[in-house]
Formats: structure tokens, sequence, C-alpha cells
């Protein structure tokens, strides 16, 4: 070491320069899209689940299906709240 100053890191090559380009980035449109998609997709895994739940589980697996349709609902909900603020944030935007 030198003792002076350490040399700023450019953003360029802590990130990369794709990491620049705007074609990288999601729109509010496409992010929302995308998001429609997964929530329909966990609502889809959750019906499923509940429909295959059958009587002859042994109880462990009884409490594994329980534990994974409960991180599938608790999924949803984070979703749902992401859904609720980009709908917030969208009636909060300058026009």
């Amino acid at each position: 070491m030198n003792g002076g100053p350490a040399e700023p890191i450019r953003a360029e090559a802590m990130l990369g320069t794709s990491d620049w380009d705007d074609e990288d980035l999601l729109t509010i449109a496409e992010a929302s899209e995308r998001l429609a998609a997964e929530i329909e997709a966990a609502r889809r895994r959750i019906r499923h689940a509940e429909e295959v739940r059958g009587a002859e589980e042994s109880p462990a697996v009884g409490a594994l299906h329980a534990a994974s349709v409960t991180a599938e609902r608790k999924r949803l909900g984070e979703l749902m709240e992401a859904v609720e603020r980009i709908k917030a944030a969208r009636a909060n935007a300058p026009r």
C-alpha cells in the first residue's frame, strides 16, 4: 500500500456494462404482467395442493403438505402486497 487515497472503482467494473443498458430493465407494465402471472401460478399451486390432499396421508406427509401450502399462501400474500404497493405508487406518481 502506498498510503495514498484509494482510487474509486468505476460502476461498470462492479456491475458490468450490461447493467447500465436500458434493455435490461423492465417497465412497470412488464413487471406488473410478470407479477400477475406469478400470482396466478401461486393460486394454481394452492388449488392443486388442496385438491390432492388425500385422507390416506401419514401424519408426517400431512404436516409437510400443510407447511408447503402455508408457505405458498404466505408467498401469495406477499405478491398481493406488491400489487398494492404498485397501485399506490402509480396513484401517487406525478403526472
